[in-house]
């Protein structure tokens, strides 16, 4: 039998020869070969050639080994990871199509259950109406859950760095809960110890892991108290006024019916109640400490608990987090103060009457959804518009000014991401610049990135509460209103010179000279305005402003004409703490700008040759 013929493939066995002409050896040369009963197995060839006087190959000696059942075994291996990321793939699109089908006619539920809630009803009414809007509540809570333990799985969990103020955020914690702690007599406390305000990281996952683990603590305490306390963590070698990150140190305390000490340890998996008793009498579905573990442990630390019967529990956490820079915390303050305080002051501004002269522009498809939030609009005083589909919504803006839009994701002819896309390129800049908030089914990991990376200023996701849908409209109108509306997801640079050749009327020489001028004399204007507000030269700092803001607007920048115009108003009323706290975003966007036109510029003339 000619040797060839052993081979499946033939021209393996030339490459066998080839290798071994060119380097005198051959290790673990895997092929498929035919056995005497003609079937088909593999091997693994190792040989070494033998050489005449001239160099040429005279035999070959060598050996080979039955891999057979170690190839089949791999292969089995590799089919199995191909079922398993198959599988995967369909549990995430199961997982995404069921949280939309569900959340679409939640939506309907309880929006017209709070809706009827706030009429006159009898206490018996209220009482049923009541339970359906919890159960709703509870439903929604239960797919969120299901969602977050899909998405740790599939490891499809991305962490985000952003600076946050600790203190408001366990704050806001407590203020979640505050209500349903005084209908069960459970006193709330807090304490931060030792630990820096202002961090860097992901707030909306410590948030989380806080609200399971209160929201546990509130269920299993009939009466008496809860303590929460923040300090750093004394075992682990770090120290929060030197280095760059700090491991926090949370402890979560209840006077409540407390765990069995067998049971310390089944309380963080999936799925797990004490026993099925508790399951009944309070409710939940075992995933929230779950949860809770899973997120604590990608964020570096560790989850326990320390319990008595009859005399509560304490659950213990650590995470690690970035401390944040000298910058992040003065723009930190400044965001508090610019969201916080004009909402304070101008509380009447947005009132129930102030609202008529605000026209909303709603793009939904749903029947029932359109009958839901046209009424939380219209009892606030909004005009609303209703159109079903984005083509219709990118129509309606072209022909009419829209205070806000409320944009629907999937809808037919054009869905919302393509009509904000394009409205976002409209050559009327105040038209393309109309806040929109996203409001949609799709909840999974990386939807509202997907959103705001389109265009949209915020995202709601459905079913929508009406105080919520009021607070994040009211928050952009300010902005808007203020001349601080800065959009959250500007495309590219700041600068606009598509918008800066309309003012000159498409000269483009004209704009490249303002654009010299504008990097000649910003740098002076810029250190003349931080001189004046070290002085506290209110005139000086007001008049600068003003002509800053009229520099940025005429190449387009419209973050910092907003930031000057914001700057310009708290000059003219001498108000020193707010200057001093808008200053930092001043002088980034406008080293900003003058690095983008200083691009511009020598992109666009003519370079000296070189001699």
């Amino acid at each position: 039998m000619n040797i060839e013929t052993l081979y499946v493939y033939p021209e393996e066995r030339k490459k066998f020869v080839q290798i071994l002409e060119r380097n005198r050896t051959v290790s673990g040369f895997e092929v498929q070969c035919f056995k005497k009963d003609t079937a088909v197995i593999w091997i693994s060839l190792g040989a070494r050639a033998v050489l005449d006087s001239k160099e040429k190959l005279l035999y070959i000696l060598g050996s080979s080994e039955d891999i057979t059942k170690r190839k089949q075994a791999a292969d089995a291996v590799k089919k199995a990871s191909e079922m398993a990321e198959q599988a995967n793939r369909a549990k995430s699109l199961f997982l995404a199509t069921m949280s939309h089908e569900i959340r679409t006619p939640m939506n309907a539920v309880i929006g017209m259950t709070e809706m009827v809630l706030k009429t006159p009803l009898n206490k018996e009414q209220k009482k049923y109406l009541e339970v359906v809007y919890q159960s709703s509540e509870h439903l929604l809570a239960l797919i969120d859950d299901i969602l977050d333990i899909s998405a740790i799985e599939a490891k499809k969990i991305d962490f985000e760095n952003h600076p946050f103020d600790l203190d408001k955020l366990i704050r806001d914690v407590v203020t979640m809960f505050l209500n349903k702690a005084d209908q069960q007599n459970i006193k709330l406390y807090y304490s931060i110890q030792e630990v820096p305000l202002y961090l860097n990281g992901d707030a909306a996952r410590l948030r989380q892991i806080m609200v399971n683990i209160v929201n546990n603590a509130i269920k299993f305490t009939p009466k008496g108290t809860i303590r929460i306390k923040t300090t750093y963590d004394r075992d682990a070698d770090n120290n929060p006024l030197n280095q760059e990150t700090i491991k926090l140190f949370f402890s979560i305390k209840d006077t409540g019916i407390g765990i069995p000490k067998d049971k310390f340890y089944h309380i963080f998996e999936d799925f797990i109640q004490l026993e099925s008793s508790l399951s009944r009498t309070y409710g939940g579905t075992g995933l929230g400490l779950a949860i809770c573990k899973k997120l604590v442990t990608l964020l570096g630390g560790k989850i326990w608990v320390e319990s008595d019967l009859s005399q509560g529990s304490t659950f213990f956490f650590t995470i690690r987090m970035n401390l944040a820079t000298p910058d992040e915390i003065k723009a930190l303050e400044y965001l508090t103060s610019t969201e916080s305080e004009p909402q304070m002051k101008q509380a009447d501004k947005f009132s129930h009457n102030a609202f008529k002269r605000f026209h909303i522009l709603l793009a939904e498809d749903f029947e029932i959804n359109q009958e839901v939030i046209t009424p939380m609009l219209e009892k606030h005083g909004f005009l609303v518009t209703i159109v079903v589909n984005g083509q219709e919504a990118l129509e309606a803006v072209q022909k009419k000014s829209y205070d806000l839009i409320l944009m629907d994701i999937q809808m037919p002819v054009m869905d919302g991401l393509e009509a904000t896309l394009k409205i976002r390129n409209l050559e009327n800049r105040f038209k393309a610049s109309t806040p929109i908030i996203a409001l949609t089914a799709h909840a999974l990991k990386g939807d509202r990135e997907r959103f705001l990376k389109a265009g949209m200023d915020e995202y709601l996701s459905k079913p929508i509460h009406s105080n919520e849908l009021i607070r994040v409209i009211s928050k952009l109108l300010n902005r808007r209103e203020t001349g601080m509306a800065i959009p959250l997801s500007a495309p590219g640079k700041g600068i606009d010179l598509d918008y800066g050749l309309t003012l000159v009327g498409k000269d483009t020489e004209l704009l490249l000279t303002t654009c010299k001028a504008i990097v000649k004399y910003l740098p002076l204007k810029i250190r003349d305005l931080n001189q004046a507000v070290s002085k506290k030269e209110y005139q000086k700092v007001a008049r600068l402003a003003h002509s800053i803001k009229t520099a940025a607007k005429s190449v387009g920048h419209r973050k910092l004409s907003r930031i000057a115009f914001a700057m310009e108003q708290s000059g003219n009323e001498e108000q020193a703490q707010r200057v001093v706290k808008i200053m930092p975003f001043f002088n980034l966007y406008g080293q900003k700008m003058l690095a983008e036109l200083k691009e511009y510029i020598s992109s666009v003339e003519p370079k000296t040759p070189m001699l």
